[in-house]
């Protein structure tokens, strides 16, 4: 679908140096024994539940607090984001996602699926990060996995977050329709719409929610 072609692109940027750093290791042709399997599961949980505390620094201090020069980009396209799905205007129509459009804080317009998702490259630069501080101090196989986590909790946070703010949909239609994940579905569709209300509360975005519990920004909607 073009209209989600930001998306696309998005979790394309997420899987590809996943699957680069992957294919090096394979090339490499080291053994994988059963202890190995294990560990890796271990790490790949340990990677996703640290993206968990990180999606919520990140929110909470890079796109609203911290008034640094260099995240000032990060924060005036969060911004836009914010007025551009206040909360009397949360959803848009998938139809309607080629035809409007919506003025930029520089006062350019740009459609409105293009207002969705996070860019291509801040992925890949966040990953390239990560790599370079811990591939000094930890196994070629545990930080791969570790990425490998991160990757899948950010691919969630990217889809959820799409179909929090495009609606109605199938995917919307299909998740409320199944026992127990339709009312997480519903509960994380409200916790991320009272962000948009009370912008200081509710800063994590996938369940359960564990950076505003921790930091006591939690505001049940």
């Amino acid at each position: 679908m073009k209209s989600a072609g930001p998306l696309v692109h998005t979790l394309a940027g997420t899987w590809l140096p996943w699957l680069a750093l992957a294919a090096i290791l394979l090339l490499t042709g080291r053994p994988v024994t059963p202890d190995a399997r294990t560990a890796t599961l271990a790490v790949f949980i340990i990677g996703f539940a640290y993206t968990q505390f990180f999606e919520y620094v990140y929110h909470r201090f890079v796109m609203h607090q911290l008034r640094w020069a260099v995240f000032n980009g990060f924060q005036l396209a969060h911004t836009d984001h914010h007025k551009a799905f206040p909360r009397s205007r949360f959803f848009v129509k998938p139809e309607r996602l080629l035809t409007e459009s919506f003025s930029r804080h520089d006062g350019s317009r740009t459609r409105m699926n293009d207002m969705i998702a996070q860019r291509w490259w801040i992925y890949p630069m966040l990953f390239g990060i990560h790599v370079a501080a811990g591939a000094p101090f930890v196994a070629p196989e545990a930080l791969c996995m570790f990425l490998c986590g991160t990757a899948a909790h950010y691919s969630v946070f990217e889809l959820a977050h799409w179909y929090t703010h495009v609606h109605p949909t199938r995917v919307d239609i299909f998740l409320r329709a199944v026992p127990v994940v339709g009312r997480i579905w519903s509960f994380t569709v409200d916790f991320h719409r009272t962000h948009h209300t009370f912008p200081q509360t509710d800063f994590n975005f996938t369940p359960p929610f564990l950076g505003d519990r921790v930091g006591g920004t939690f505001r049940n909607p």
